[in-house]
């Protein structure tokens, strides 16, 4: 199942060692989990509560694939990061996968930001972040923390056209973003920036995230009528 290891690389950016960590935020989305193979397999709930210029960001994800009845993989994690303004300020990450528990955590720290986890401890810039789709704003390139292993890796984002992709019934007008470290990684965002699609490609397999609350984000958006209906694709 190396394909849901971008699961933890592209979402997850820290811990919250509740019961229900996305509980208290402001703003709640939802995403099905979908593999070619399996169906949907699992359940990401991504939660933003912002106070001042600070915010701060949930997720908890749920993955079991069963065969047969049985549970053959099963994947948990939940996160917080917390941001002020566009730095980064600390992220913890609890991960549960077939029984084997990881944990990393790190903190901002005059001009660096430190990174904790079963290798140690390491440092990385301040401008680093988590692998988390809602922070691609643009093209270019940019230094990601690992949430699984600590590590810091680079990535690199390009793109940026508008398309239109189905959802849930509705077609989506978004701008489509690849990333590229050592795997293949794809983004829609709508016209206010929130992925309402993410997908990684692995060995022949994509694992699509697809929004499926709030509902209003799955309504078409208005297209000027000088411009010309954009072609239907998913960027398959």
């Amino acid at each position: 199942m190396n394909s849901i290891r971008w699961v933890a690389y592209l979402i997850l950016a820290g811990a919250l060692f509740s019961a229900t960590p996305c509980a208290a935020a402001e703003e709640l989305y939802t995403y099905g989990v979908h593999h070619p193979v399996y169906g949907e397999i699992g359940k990401l709930v991504y939660g933003i509560e912002r106070t001042g210029i600070t915010k701060r960001v949930t997720a908890e994800l749920r993955v079991a694939i069963s065969v047969l009845g049985v549970v053959v993989y099963r994947y948990e994690a939940d996160s917080v990061e917390v941001w002020r303004g566009d730095r980064l300020i600390s992220l913890q990450n609890r991960i549960n996968k077939n029984g084997n528990r990881i944990e990393v955590s790190g903190e901002a720290r005059g001009d660096q930001f430190l990174i904790a986890s079963d290798a140690g401890v390491a440092s990385a810039s301040p401008d680093v972040t988590p692998p988390d789709p809602w922070q691609v704003k643009g093209v270019g390139a940019s230094n990601v923390i690992s949430t699984s292993t600590g590590r810091v890796f680079h990535v690199q984002i390009s793109g940026g056209e508008s398309v239109m992709i189905p959802i849930a019934g509705a077609r989506i007008l978004a701008r489509h973003f690849s990333i590229d470290d050592d795997k293949h990684h794809e983004i829609w965002l709508d016209g206010r920036d929130v992925p309402v699609m993410f997908r990684s490609v692995e060995l022949g397999d994509a694992v699509d995230f697809i929004l499926k609350t709030p509902s209003e984000r799955l309504v078409q958006p208005a297209v000027p009528q000088a411009q010309a209906p954009l072609p239907d694709r998913a960027d398959r």
